[in-house]
């Protein structure tokens, strides 16, 4: 496994998404960005679109902006058509502009900290074996000043998930819903709703465990450096059954993992001023590297992401309620999965399925020193 400095993604062969893409696993020298580098497998041959093969990045001439339509700053600089055309296909790594907004200096995470709803704002220490077994802890605030709430995550495994906390403003002004513009503007044809964002705040050995998200998912770096491992969403790294107890809100979104698939995994180390997103469900998990985090998770929904969760929560409902062993979501028809759509939205209306997920009871105070 390499180990990177800056943003680097390491690949190996075998893993296959299940769209039918190049991949592109870093970004060149001439963007800012490390070179690509490779493991041991690149001498393995394997699928055209499997995680061993690098695209060359070909630089391409770019267009200066009008300088008269707006004096704010780009919060996505540099989007090529090879980022265009990776989007939800592959993993991505870009550059983006959310530090030069002045919105996420120290001063402004420790009001957040402070002000946020308490029904908006999670406490929790993930407690996670070798072999990624997991538990999830939860606690307050216990009256904490921001200031004092940053030295408690700066100390230990704390994970805070202020929710929401940058899409309270629904305006064109606020930060996030610029941000979505702007990728909606480097992505023809791309339509986003639902778009909401989680400011993550984490301690040094804070970790989050394997886990596939509902919606499409952007996460922005702005302090510290983390490694997010990110595994194909497909065959035994995202298998439907699983996929369904989380539809169904059997579960929370962690899945099954094992250690061995990190062989197969698309890594990549994290610095202030980079993100990355990956393709909608893909698994993934997070490890802090030895400092304190700040990250934007911003997520959103497109038809393509509402289809895979229709699809998943009927399939579901079939098989608890009614005995019948649905196609794999793979297997399924673009027409099938419309029509799973619809009959998902019509189970909901009846009340077939009642969700299911464990509720956890507070367990800690901060207030009383506890960081975990």
């Amino acid at each position: 496994m390499v180990r990177a400095t800056e943003l680097i993604a390491t690949t190996t062969c075998g893993a296959v998404w299940d769209v039918a893409a190049p991949v592109f696993t870093a970004r060149p020298k001439d963007r800012g960005l490390p070179s690509p580098r490779r493991t041991h497998a690149d001498k393995a041959t394997g699928p055209k679109n499997s995680f061993s093969t690098i695209r060359e990045y070909q630089p391409r001439q770019r267009s200066m902006p009008n300088e008269s339509a707006s004096m704010l700053p780009a919060l996505i600089p540099d989007w090529s058509d090879v980022d265009r055309a990776t989007f939800l296909k592959e993993p991505l790594m870009f550059r983006h502009g959310l530090l030069e907004t002045g919105a996420f200096s120290e001063e402004a995470m420790a009001r957040l900290l402070e002000t946020h709803p308490d029904h908006l704002t999670d406490v929790n220490i993930n407690e996670i074996a070798d072999d990624g077994t997991s538990r999830v802890r939860t606690g307050t605030r216990g009256g904490l000043s921001g200031d004092k709430m940053l030295d408690a995550i700066k100390a230990g495994r704390l994970w805070i998930n202020l929710r929401e906390a940058f899409t309270t403003d629904r305006g064109g002004s606020s930060i996030v819903s610029r941000f979505f513009a702007e990728l909606e503007a480097h992505n023809p044809g791309l339509k986003t709703f639902h778009v909401y964002a989680n400011l993550l705040l984490s301690g040094p050995q804070a970790r989050v465990p394997y886990h596939a998200d509902t919606p499409g998912v952007v996460l922005m770096h702005l302090a510290g450096r983390k490694r997010v491992w990110l595994y194909p969403n497909r065959d035994k790294f995202l298998a439907d059954e699983a996929m369904e107890k989380v539809a169904l809100k059997e579960t929370t979104e962690d899945l099954p993992y094992d250690p061995a698939w990190d062989a197969e995994a698309f890594v990549a180390d994290l610095t202030p001023g980079f993100g990355v997103t990956w393709p909608f469900n893909a698994p993934h998990r997070v490890d802090n590297l030895g400092t304190f985090n700040v990250s934007l998770s911003c997520e959103f929904m497109t038809w393509e992401a509402r289809l895979r969760h229709g699809t998943y929560y009927t399939n579901g409902t079939l098989r608890r309620r009614f005995g019948v062993t649905p196609k794999p979501y793979l297997h399924t028809s673009p027409i099938g999965r419309v029509a799973r759509f619809g009959a998902s939205v019509a189970f909901k209306k009846l009340g077939i399925n009642k969700a299911r997920q464990a509720v956890y009871e507070t367990e800690f105070d901060v207030g009383k020193g506890v960081t975990g």
